[in-house]
């Protein structure tokens, strides 16, 4: 895009001819290089990458314009097919694109599964038909119908194009069939991709097992259920490689200090494993669900939203500050190679309802650069290992597969991700673009505003245009279709980026932001204290769970009502807090999705 040339004029999904990019903090993971630099592309293809030396950096750094590999997120679900009113591939690539991402590989756990080719056909015509460029890979199922019990065509879900197997949203049960799929997958130099959990201890759990769940009287979910998956698959997999040495497990992910121990001691005898966490794991704790707002870094404070929000129902659950602290360890020193964001939309139907009875999962594929950047902006993540989490780690795991080089790479096609770290957006109903708005994150305002997304030389994303594939919402759709990407306008004293950025600073306007909201901060590190009857405050004795859960939540707890399901002992606010808001009755809801 010429000087001359306003960069509004491009549009979404066509060839990128002409666009330089001057005076921004690139960021190459392939080279193991970040400073300030120039980007020029001619015809879709990378021109010329201009690295400047600090004299002549101008504006440029690294918490200003970021120019990246485009991001790769190894986990999504995109649910066509079979559940397109949550989300459709067109609409999760458009949500893809606004994210920075342009390569999403999809897991098998839609309605048919994609364990034979047919299936994996239709998802491929399916992202040929999204009109954007975003690059679509699939996994095929290590198992017939994901049952766990009997292997999927496994070599011909290969010769259809599938970047591996899994049998994500619940493990592969059968031992025997996980250790053939090892064998079998790693004979065709493809890995499995294992979903980490011992059903045996997790059935009907409904949160993290600890303090937050007892309180809130939830079924806990113990932290061994998924170490003693991830023991039996390191087992399984440190005998098959002695006879199939191409063998590859990655585990998807994981949550806990345990299981992630264990990776790391599986790497140090040399085992070819890897493994990946998410966003949410790295960042929010399952304080969320009793109301805090904090980060997993940040102290803790006192309850500023409603408990039992069900877009904070997850598999595996949020876990403790401890768990969290955990996962960020391990991607620091290595333990941990990607970031993956396990994407999972849904309907309000299946979201908007009692905690327990919400499907599984947040829509996380448009604020994952955002929660990572929070990371970033603490002071707890270097800026080129969040880069490359995002793009070098999960590329490695699919080698050829990807179908590109990572990198800023001159004479390939440009594929790279424009964002700025100076900025922030406010995660709204309309500025998102997927189908599923179950994000715990409404409200919130994120670092790192995206500014364009260019895919296989063409543009997946402009910021303040319509992403390639998007569609409008329907009034009075309870499905939510996607709708335009509204971003909120950069604040006028951040008015530097337009130096920055000049060739495309044209797309970007700079009036005030009238939609930002702060949170309040911190009041306190924990629970407000609580009063008895006659006015008088506890002593240092240790509150019982019923006066520590009225303090923290305003709910009271009473004697158990088994029969009150999930919440079995809540009763007052709780009754209505966790009512469905939509009145959708019983026979309408879907049983939990396990992602």
């Amino acid at each position: 895009m010429s000087a001359d040339s306003p960069a509004i004029a491009l549009s979404a999904g066509a060839v990128v001819a002409d666009l330089e990019i001057s005076g921004a903090w690139l960021v190459d993971p392939a080279i193991g290089r970040e400073g300030p630099g120039d980007v020029i592309v001619r015809d879709g293809v990378v021109d010329q990458v201009i690295w400047l030396d600090p004299g002549e950096a101008g504006g440029a750094r690294p918490d200003g314009v970021v120019v990246a590999p485009g991001l790769v997120d190894l986990h999504a679900h995109f649910r066509e097919p079979g559940n397109e009113d949550a989300e459709t591939i067109a609409s999760g690539l458009a949500a893809a694109a606004h994210g920075g991402f342009t390569t999403v590989c999809l897991m098998p756990n839609t309605m048919p599964p994609l364990d034979e080719p047919g299936v994996v056909g239709r998802v491929v015509a399916a992202a040929a038909a999204a009109a954007s460029p975003v690059g679509v890979r699939a996994f095929g199922c290590v198992s017939a119908g994901r049952a766990g019990e009997q292997l999927a065509a496994l070599g011909e879900l290969a010769d259809a194009g599938v970047v591996g197997f899994s049998d994500d949203g619940s493990p592969t049960r059968s031992s025997t069939v996980f250790r053939s799929a090892l064998a079998y997958a790693g004979a065709m130099g493809l890995p499995i991709v294992e979903h980490a959990e011992d059903l045996s201890m997790t059935e009907g759990a409904e949160a993290n097992e600890g303090l937050v769940a007892t309180i809130l009287g939830l079924r806990g979910w113990p932290a061994a259920a998924e170490a003693s998956a991830v023991a039996r698959d390191l087992a399984i997999l440190g005998e098959v490689v002695e006879d199939v040495p191409g063998a590859r497990l990655h585990l998807t992910h994981l949550s806990t200090r345990p299981a992630l121990d264990l990776v790391r001691r599986a790497k140090a005898a040399g085992l070819p494993v890897t493994c990946d966490v998410t966003p949410h794991h790295l960042a929010i704790t399952d304080d969320w669900i009793a109301g805090a707002r904090t980060w997993a870094w940040e102290p803790a404070c006192a309850r500023s939203a409603a408990p039992f929000d069900p877009s904070l129902r997850v598999n595996p659950p949020l876990r403790g500050r401890d768990d969290a602290r955990a996962c960020l360890e391990a991607l620091l020193d290595g333990t941990v190679d990607a970031i993956a964001t396990d994407h999972a939309p849904h309907t309000v139907v299946d979201k908007q309802v009692e905690f327990g009875l919400a499907a599984n999962g947040i829509s996380g594929i448009e604020t994952a650069l955002g929660i990572v950047l929070a990371a970033v902006e603490a002071g707890l993540l270097p800026l080129a290992r969040a880069i490359e989490a995002l793009t070098a780690g999960p590329a490695r795991l699919l080698g050829d597969r990807l179908g590109r080089r990572i990198g800023l790479v001159e004479g390939e096609p440009a594929d790279l991700v424009a964002f700025d770290r100076g900025d922030r957006w406010l995660v709204s109903d309309e500025a998102l673009v997927s189908s599923g708005r179950n994000t715990p994150l409404l409200g919130r305002e994120l670092p790192g505003r995206v500014l364009m997304t260019v895919a296989n030389g063409r543009l997946a994303y402009l910021a303040g245009s319509r992403p390639a594939g998007a569609a409008r919402r329907r009034r009075g759709s309870t499905s939510r279709q996607p709708v335009r990407a509204e971003v909120p306008p950069r604040r006028p004293q951040r008015a530097r980026a337009s130096a920055a950025f000049p060739r495309i600073s044209a797309a970007f306007p700079r009036s005030q932001n009238l939609l930002g909201v702060e949170l309040p901060p911190a009041a306190s590190s924990g629970p407000p204290a609580s009063r008895h009857r006659d006015g008088s405050t506890p002593g240092s004795a240790v509150m019982q769970p019923s006066a520590l859960m009225q303090a923290w939540t305003g709910i009271r707890l009473r004697r158990p009502n088994r029969g009150h399901g999930c919440t079995r002992g809540l009763v007052g606010r709780s009754s209505s807090a966790i009512r469905p808001r939509l009145g959708a009755p019983h026979a309408r809801r879907r049983a939990p999705s396990r992602a």
